[in-house]
């Protein structure tokens, strides 16, 4: 089997949220990424571990699901395939990250499929409203 490399980088998306909500005053950083492997295999287990910390003056209205997601790291669409991930609640629920609250998450499962070609991939890591669907990434 050949080999798939994960970069470090890591770009947090917010997604699903709008302008607004940052107006209101949820705004969360990424703080920290650590990943199990950065080279992995066809069919490989991955684990991912993040921290968030909320910079803002409230927590998110709504309960916010975190992805992360492996992509190309060639610029372009974020969408663009290949591509492997999984999304997650978090385990302190998004309208519970009090400000300057420190949000930990551990351990989260990756599966990197068994046809996914070898190359270079970003890890990007972000939350969203799963019931509007809508998606905008932040750096």
């Amino acid at each position: 089997m050949r080999v798939a490399i994960l970069t470090v980088g890591v770009i947090l998306g917010w997604l699903g949220l709008g302008p607004s909500r940052a107006a209101e005053g949820f705004r969360p950083r990424l703080n920290a990424v650590r990943l199990s492997s950065e080279r992995v295999r066809q069919g490989d287990t991955i684990s991912a571990s993040y921290e968030f910390a909320s910079l803002g003056s409230a927590p998110a209205d709504e309960e916010l699901t975190v992805f992360v997601h492996v992509r190309p790291a060639a610029p372009g669409d974020p969408d663009a395939k290949p591509a492997a991930g999984a999304d997650f609640l978090p385990l302190t629920p998004t309208f519970a990250w009090r400000p300057g609250a420190v949000v930990e998450e551990r351990d989260h499962l990756l599966r990197i499929p068994r046809d996914f070609p070898p190359g270079e991939y970003r890890v990007f890591i972000g939350l969203y409203d799963p019931q509007r669907e809508a998606r905008q990434v932040i750096e």
